[in-house]
C-alpha cells in the first residue's frame, strides 16, 4: 500500500491508493461537492416612502413636482404614474427622487392616484401607491370612480451581477480500496457561481452555474445554501429550482435557475454561499435469486449445533418459500451514506447532526459511537477511515458493513432505497407494519435468511460457508476470545469488521498473511456467518417454531423484540451458526448490528 497527500486550494485530502486482489467488484455510488464564492442574496423588497407633491391641487397645464425616497439603490429609475399617465424623471440624490407631472386636460376630477414602482439591483420589486395628497380639479365633470384605475407594471431586463468566482471548489473525495482492475471515481463539481437579478416578471431569480465531470455516468445535482459563508454546514435545502439538476452529464456551463423568493422570502443574506452535490446514484445492493421450494428449518443434531444449540432453534420443521431475492453482501457504509444523503436532502430525516440521525420518532444510526463507520460533516454522510496493517495503512470503511444501525434504521433504509429505485415501499413507518408482497427492498424473513444461509437442497449446513466446522481465520470474521485476536485487516480500533465478500479465496489478510477460502453460502451469499449480526423482518418468539406456518412465515404477529441472525466480528465462533437466532429491541443501535436486504420479485 502507498499513502499520498494531496493539497488543493488550502484543503488537505488524504488519498489512499490500494491494490487489493480479489476485492468484490462493486460500483460504489459516490458524491462530488462544489461550493460557490460568498456573496449577497436578498428577497427584501425596496421600501418607498415620503411620497409628496409640492402643489396639492392642480388644474390642466399645471406642473406638479412629486418627491419620494427609497431605501436602497435601484436597478433603474423607478416608474411613477399619475392616474396611469407617466411622470418625468428630474433628479435623484441619496435615494431621494424628484419627478414632474403636467396635468392633462383628460385627467379626471378628484384625488389622483399616484403610484411608484421600482426594482433593486438584485431584482426585488417594491411599490407605493397613494391617492390622498394630490387633487386634480377643473378638467372634466366625470366623477373619479367612473374611471378605471390603471396600474403600471415595471418590467426590467435581466441584471448580470458579476460576483467573484473561485476557480478551486472544495472536493469531497471518497476514495475506496481498488478492485483488481480499477475503482470508481467520484464526480467532481467545479467553478460554482451564482448571480441574482430580475427575471422579467417583477420577481427575482438566482442563476447558478457550474462545471461537472461525471466519470461514472450522469448525476443528479442537489443544491443547498449556507447563510454565513459555509460555517453553518449548508443546512438549507434549495428546492425551487429548474434546469440542469437531473441526469446531468459531464460538461461545462451547466445552469440551474433558482426561485429564491419561494425558498427564502423576505430575507437578506449578505454572506450567502451555495453548495452543489453531484450524486451518480446509490450503490444498489447486488441480489441473488432464490427459487421457490421447501427446506428443513432449525438446527441439526450434530457438531456445534448439538453442543451449543438452544431450544429456540427447535423443533426442526419443513418450510415452503415462494421465490425471493436476497442481498449477495451485507449492506455497506457507502450504500447507507448514499441513501441517507438522499433522505436528508429530501427532508426525510427529523434530526441529523454529528451524533445521530433520527426519523419517524426513532434513532436510525448512532453516529457518535466508536463503532459507527459513517460520519456526518458539512451536511453530508460519508464513510470514515481506519488504520490497519501493513504498517499504518489507511483503509476506507466504504465497503465494510454498516454498524450501529437500529431495526428502524434498516427499515427506513429499505423504504428510501425502494423510492430511489422506483419500487413500492414495503413498510408503513407510522405503524412499522409491512406488506411483503410489495416489490420494494425489505429485510428478509427469518425463514428466507436461514434458507439462503444453510440449505443446499438436501442438507442444512451448520455454518453458512458449506461447512459443519469453524476453525481458523480464513472463512469467517469472528472472535475466539483470544487476547491476541486476529482481525482480517489488523485494524487498530474496534470494530474489527472486514470488507463485505472478503472471504473469496483470493484476498490475503495482511494481519498474519492468512489466505482466504472462497466461502459463499449455498445460494451464493457472503458473510452470512460472522462480520455483523443481520436484522430480519420478524418479531422474535423463542417458541415460534412450534407454531410457525408451513408456507412463507413472516414471524409472530406481536412482540416487542426483532430477530438478529448470523453472528458478528465480536462473538465466539459458535454464535456464527446458521441456526442461531436472538431477539433484541428494534431500537438497539449496537456495535455489531447491520443488515442484508431482500425483496419479492
Amino acid at each position: 500500500m502507498s499513502n499520498h497527500v494531496l493539497r488543493l486550494n488550502g484543503v488537505l485530502f488524504v488519498v489512499v491508493l490500494g491494490l487489493v486482489l480479489g476485492m468484490p467488484e462493486q460500483a460504489f455510488g459516490l458524491t462530488g461537492v462544489g461550493e460557490s464564492a460568498v456573496g449577497p442574496l436578498e428577497t427584501v423588497t425596496p421600501e418607498f416612502s415620503a411620497l409628496a407633491a409640492d402643489i396639492s391641487q392642480a388644474t390642466p397645464g399645471v406642473t406638479v413636482t412629486i418627491t419620494f425616497s427609497v431605501s436602497e439603490t435601484l436597478l433603474a429609475n423607478p416608474l411613477v404614474t399619475v392616474n396611469g399617465n407617466v411622470a418625468d424623471f428630474v433628479s435623484e440624490s441619496g435615494g431621494n427622487y424628484t419627478y414632474e407631472y403636467q396635468v392633462d386636460a383628460g385627467d379626471i376630477n378628484g384625488m389622483a392616484r399616484v403610484q411608484v414602482g421600482g426594482i433593486d439591483t438584485l431584482g426585488n420589486a417594491g411599490s407605493l401607491s397613494d391617492s390622498t395628497f394630490l387633487e386634480i380639479a377643473g378638467a372634466t365633470d366625470l366623477p373619479l370612480h367612473w374611471w378605471p384605475v390603471v396600474v403600471a407594471l415595471l418590467t426590467v431586463g435581466t441584471v448580470l451581477l458579476t460576483l467573484r468566482q473561485r476557480k478551486g471548489a472544495a472536493l469531497l473525495a471518497l476514495l475506496l480500496l481498488a478492485a483488481p482492475v480499477a475503482f470508481a471515481q467520484a464526480p467532481t463539481v467545479s467553478n460554482v457561481a451564482f448571480t441574482q437579478g430580475p427575471d422579467g416578471a417583477g420577481g427575482t431569480q438566482v442563476d447558478i452555474t457550474y462545471d461537472l465531470n461525471a466519470p461514472n455516468g450522469p448525476c443528479d445535482i442537489w443544491v443547498s445554501l449556507s447563510k454565513d459563508g459555509g460555517a453553518d454546514g449548508f443546512p438549507f435545502a434549495v428546492t425551487s429550482v429548474t434546469g440542469d439538476i437531473a441526469n446531468v452529464s459531464t460538461g461545462t456551463g451547466h445552469l440551474i435557475v433558482w426561485d429564491i423568493a419561494a425558498d427564502c422570502p423576505g430575507e437578506s443574506i449578505p454572506q450567502a454561499q451555495i453548495r452543489l452535490i453531484a450524486d451518480d446514484g446509490p450503490d444498489v445492493p447486488e441480489m441473488i435469486s432464490v427459487g421457490a421450494g421447501s427446506f428443513d428449518m432449525g438446527r441439526t443434531s450434530a457438531g456445534d449445533d448439538a453442543t451449543f444449540g438452544d431450544s429456540n432453534e427447535l423443533p426442526v420443521h419443513t418450510v415452503t418459500l415462494s421465490a425471493y431475492e436476497i442481498g449477495k453482501f451485507e449492506v455497506t457504509n457507502q450504500q447507507v451514506a448514499d441513501v441517507f444523503n438522499w433522505a436528508h436532502y429530501n427532508g426525510r430525516l427529523t434530526t441529523v447532526d454529528a451524533t445521530t440521525a433520527t426519523a419517524y420518532g426513532q434513532e436510525l444510526l448512532d453516529l457518535d459511537s466508536m463503532h459507527c463507520h459513517i460520519q456526518y460533516s458539512g451536511g453530508i454522510f460519508s464513510p470514515e477511515t481506519r488504520t490497519g496493517l501493513p504498517g499504518t495503512t489507511t483503509y476506507s470503511m466504504a465497503d465494510h458493513p454498516v454498524l450501529d444501525f437500529s431495526w428502524h434504521g434498516a427499515v427506513a433504509y429499505c423504504n428510501w432505497l425502494s423510492e430511489i429505485a422506483g419500487l413500492t415501499p414495503v413498510y408503513d413507518t407510522s405503524t412499522w407494519t409491512a406488506n411483503l408482497a410489495n416489490d420494494g427492498y425489505r429485510l428478509p424473513t427469518e425463514a428466507q435468511w436461514e434458507r439462503a444461509a444453510a440449505w443446499d437442497g438436501s442438507k442444512h449446513w451448520i455454518y453458512s460457508f458449506l461447512s459443519d466446522t469453524l476453525t481458523g481465520k480464513d472463512r469467517c470474521n469472528y472472535s475466539d476470545n483470544d487476547p491476541d485476536y486476529v482481525n482480517p485487516l489488523g485494524l487498530t480500533e474496534q470494530p474489527y469488521t472486514s470488507p463485505v465478500g472478503w472471504f473469496d479465496g483470493v484476498n490475503v489478510s495482511p494481519n498474519g498473511s492468512i489466505p482466504t477460502v472462497n466461502s459463499p453460502s449455498p445460494v451464493g451469499c457472503y458473510d452470512m456467518s460472522g462480520n455483523v449480526w443481520e436484522w430480519c423482518h420478524d418479531r422474535y418468539d423463542s417458541a415460534y417454531y412450534a407454531s410457525s406456518p408451513a408456507s412463507d412465515p413472516e414471524g409472530p404477529s406481536s412482540g416487542s423484540l426483532r430477530v438478529l441472525r448470523g453472528g458478528a466480528w465480536n462473538p465466539s465462533g459458535f454464535r456464527c451458526r446458521s441456526a442461531i437466532r436472538i431477539g433484541v429491541s428494534p431500537d438497539m443501535v449496537g456495535p455489531s448490528t447491520g443488515l442484508r436486504v431482500a425483496r419479492t420479485p
